[in-house]
C-alpha cells in the first residue's frame, strides 16, 4: 500500500480529497495533512510518504518551493500539484522542478485518481530503475568473475544467467543465451583498446543445443561502447579493437554501440561481421540500454517475437506473410513497427542472419555450397551466392578458401 499526504491551505479541499474518494480501493493510505508548505515539508521528512498532493499557492512555503525542498533533501516521492487557472505558471514551475502531475481546480475526483495512479506508476518505475542500477553496480565484480570462469570452461551456467537477469543486464530468449555487462574489455584486448566498456557473450546455439557444446571460437562477442565518446575517439579506438580481435578471432566479432548497464534484448539481425558493423557505424539493432541516469522504452513484444521466429525458422521458407499469420497481425503493421523499432527492414534482418549462419558453416569445411544454401533457407544456390557476395564481398567458395579473413 502506498502512503500519501495532502497539503492545501483550504480546509474543504483537504476534506474533499480525504473523504470523497475511497483511497483504500486504490491501495493508498492518507497518513497526514498540512495547511501550508512548511508544515507539509515537516510531515514529508517525518513520514516519508510515497505521494504528496499539494496546492501550488500556499502561505509560508508554496508548492514550487515545497517541490524544490523535497528534491534538495533527496526524498524520493511523487508529487501531484493542484492549481487554479491563474496559477498555471506556478504549476509549470513545479513540474520543471520535479512535480510528477498537475491538475487544475476545481478538482474532478476521477481525474485526480487518474493523476495519482500515473504518478505512482512513474514513481514505481523510477524506483525499479534505481534498484536495478544499484544491483548491477554491486554485482559487477562477481558477475565479471563468474562470466570469465564460464568462458574458460566453455560452459553456460544457468545460475549466472539468472543472476545477470536479476541485475537487469541480460534478457534470455528461448533457444539462445546472452550474457552481458562486464566492464573489463582489457581482459581480452590490449589495454589501449579499452574503448569497449561492456562485453556480452552470446552463445550461438540453435534450438535447445547446450552452450557447453560450443568451443570458444564458435561464440560471438558484442562490444558495446559508451555513447559519451565522441565520434573521433571511439572510431579510432574501435579500429584498434577490430585489428586485435580479427587477429585471433576472425569472423566471430560483431560490434554495436550503446550505453553501459541495463538490458540487452536478443536480436537476430545484429549478427553481421565486425567490419560491416563498424562500416555502418554499428548497425542500430541493439535494444535500449538503460543507465542509472537515462532509460528508454524496450522493444515491443511484437518485434522480439519476430526476431525469435527469424532465429528459429531462418532455414525455412520464412516470409513476412508467414510471420504475420503466426503472430496474427497485418503485414503493414509488422513491417512498419519492425523498421521503426530496429532501424532495419524485416528482409534485411532475415538476410543478415542467414548469411552470418552460412559463414560459420562455410568455415567448418563440412558442407558443399549448395548444401549450406539449403541449410540457411535458399533453394537456389546461384541466388544464395549472389546475395552472399553482395554482403560479404566475396563468393562463398572464396570465403571458405580464405578462412573468412578478407570479408569486408
Amino acid at each position: 500500500m502506498k502512503t500519501m499526504i495532502v497539503v492545501d491551505d483550504e480546509y474543504l479541499v483537504r476534506v474533499g480529497i480525504r473523504e470523497t474518494i475511497d483511497w483504500n480501493a486504490h491501495d493508498i493510505l492518507i497518513v497526514g495533512e498540512a495547511a501550508n508548505g512548511r508544515a507539509g515539508l515537516e510531515l514529508i521528512e517525518r513520514l516519508q510518504p510515497d505521494l504528496v498532493i499539494s496546492d501550488v499557492k500556499m502561505p509560508l512555503l508554496d508548492g514550487v518551493e515545497l517541490v524544490k525542498a523535497v528534491q534538495a533533501k533527496g526524498i524520493d516521492l511523487a508529487v501531484v500539484i493542484l492549481s487554479g487557472f491563474k496559477d498555471f505558471d506556478f504549476a509549470k514551475g513545479a513540474l520543471e522542478n520535479g512535480a510528477t502531475e498537475y491538475l487544475l481546480k476545481p478538482i474532478d475526483n476521477d481525474e485526480l485518481v487518474a493523476a495519482v495512479r500515473r504518478a505512482i506508476a512513474k514513481l514505481d518505475l523510477r524506483r525499479y530503475r534505481a534498484k536495478r542500477a544499484a544491483v548491477a553496480e554491486s554485482e559487477l565484480p562477481a558477475i565479471r568473475k563468474a562470466l570469465f570462469e564460464a568462458l574458460v570452461r566453455e560452459s553456460a551456467d544457468a545460475a549466472l544467467s539468472t543472476r545477470l537477469a536479476d541485475a537487469g543486464i541480460v534478457v534470455p530468449v528461448p533457444g539462445r543465451l546472452i550474457y552481458g555487462a562486464i566492464d573489463a574489455a582489457e581482459t581480452y584486448l590490449d589495454p589501449a583498446a579499452h574503448a569497449a566498456a561492456l562485453i556480452a557473450l552470446a552463445s550461438m546455439t540453435a534450438g535447445s543445443a547446450a552452450a557447453s557444446t560450443l568451443s570458444l571460437a564458435e561464440r560471438e562477442f558484442f562490444i558495446l561502447t559508451p555513447e559519451t565518446l565522441d565520434d573521433g575517439t571511439w572510431e579510432a579506438r574501435l579500429r584498434d579493437v577490430l585489428i586485435r580481435f580479427e587477429h585471433g578471432y576472425s569472423d566471430i566479432v560483431s560490434l554495436s554501440v550503446s550505453r553501459p548497464y541495463g538490458s540487452i534484448a536478443e536480436i537476430a539481425c545484429v549478427y553481421a561481421d565486425a567490419r560491416t558493423a563498424a562500416k555502418n557505424k554499428f548497425f542500430p539493432a541493439v535494444s535500449t540500454i538503460s543507465t542509472p541516469s537515462a532509460a528508454k522504452t524496450p522493444w515491443k513484444p511484437l518485434v522480439i517475437r519476430t526476431l525469435e521466429l527469424i532465429a528459429r525458422d531462418y532455414d525455412k521458407n520464412l516470409t513476412v506473410r508467414s510471420v504475420t499469420e503466426t503472430l496474427l497481425v497485418s503485414e503493414s503493421y509488422l513491417l512498419h513497427t519492425f523498421k521503426r523499432e530496429t532501424g532495419v527492414t524485416f528482409n534485411e534482418c532475415l538476410t543478415n542472419y542467414r548469411i552470418l549462419t552460412s559463414k560459420r558453416l562455410l568455415l567448418q569445411n563440412t558442407y558443399k555450397v549448395y548444401e549450406i544454401a539449403a541449410k540457411v533457407g535458399y533453394s537456389d544456390e546461384k541466388y544464395f551466392s549472389t546475395v552472399f557476395k553482395k554482403i560479404v564481398g566475396m563468393t562463398p567458395s572464396d570465403y571458405a578458401d580464405k578462412g573468412g579473413t578478407r570479408d569486408r
